[in-house]
């Protein structure tokens, strides 16, 4: 049974196509323009989501829920970085990249509005010397995004401008938010 599965892994490592076992990968297959959409929609969720549990809490709640924005951070920073893992494939057709460039800008303004409100709760953060967490999960977050740029935008070279604007934007907000919670 060992001989089989090495074989299978062997066969797969020759023909380029390893998974576990030498099954074919996920990244084996195309991102098309409506999965890079899906996921950045739910990104989007994941952040507007965050965002409003983040608003409603205040002194009588952050000691008990104040985790969920370095866990929250984390969350969206692993659902991001399984996503980048599986980019692959051709260049996006203009339609595809058009409609790819407004599911970015959502997700960039979802985001944005996440880490504006992350800067607000700082000094609360702050008070209950909560901000190491916090600090560590924008760093990764910032690390993570900086991954997916790359091949996000080389995915959409028709809208390679308006693409970086966004990943700019974002990484400004991210790097804005890194600075507050650094200090």
């Amino acid at each position: 049974m060992k001989f089989f599965s090495s074989l299978l892994a062997v066969t797969g490592v020759a023909l380029g196509t390893t998974g576990t076992m030498g099954f074919p990968s996920p990244r084996a297959a195309q991102t098309s323009p409506a999965t890079v959409i899906n996921e950045l929609q739910t990104f989007a969720t994941q952040s507007s989501t965050l965002q409003a549990s983040v608003e409603q809490l205040n002194a009588l709640n952050f000691l008990f829920q104040g985790q969920i924005i370095s866990q929250g951070i984390n969350n969206i920073t692993d659902s991001v970085g399984a996503f980048t893992e599986n980019i692959s494939g051709p260049p996006f057709n203009d339609a595809g990249a058009q409609q790819t460039i407004s599911a970015l800008a959502g997700f960039v303004n979802a985001n944005s509005f996440l880490m504006s409100t992350v800067i607000e709760k700082h000094s609360l953060a702050a008070s209950f010397l909560a901000t190491g967490p916090i600090s560590d999960a924008l760093l990764r977050w910032a690390s993570i995004w900086d991954s997916l740029a790359f091949p996000l935008v080389g995915l959409m070279p028709t809208e390679e401008d308006a693409a970086n604007s966004q990943v700019n934007a974002l990484r400004v907000t991210i790097a804005q938010a890194n600075d507050v919670y650094s200090q």
